[in-house]
């Protein structure tokens, strides 16, 4: 978070990913103890919490509502390895997902695999359509 307030501070517009575990996604007091963030003066909007799929589904009523707490507090929200898990989307986006982040995997063969190309196209589509900012592991 340090790095972040550092980049704000140069009047960089970067964010800070971080990726959360299963076990943050089921702890309701998690979005007010993050909220401190604040305090070493680096913006909400900066930091954006990265959620994989299949964590997401674990317990989807308490996912749903961290996720909720966090983008009200206006933190940005990912889902990490998009494509690998079940399909939260229909119950995300509603609520609180601005972003999908694709898979390595997916994004590596690209410039070699047909397939590959037509999945990655497929997945930027979507985030598009859905109005989220789609991006990818490098």
């Amino acid at each position: 978070m340090t790095q972040g307030f550092q980049w704000q501070r140069a009047g960089l517009d970067l964010s800070v990913a971080v990726n959360l575990s299963p076990q943050l996604l089921n702890d309701l007091s998690f979005p007010d103890h993050v909220e401190q963030v604040a305090a070493i003066g680096l913006e909400r909007r900066r930091v954006v919490f990265e959620v994989t799929e299949s964590a997401a589904m674990a317990d989807p009523a308490a996912t749903m509502e961290v996720l909720t707490r966090l983008r009200v507090k206006n933190f940005g929200l990912s889902i990490d390895d998009f494509g690998t898990g079940y399909s939260s989307l229909k119950t995300a986006v509603p609520h609180a997902v601005q972003r999908i982040k694709n898979r390595y995997s997916f994004v590596r063969d690209v410039s070699d695999h047909d397939e590959a190309r037509t999945m990655v196209e497929t997945m930027v589509l979507l985030a598009h359509k859905l109005q989220l900012t789609a991006c990818a592991k490098a």
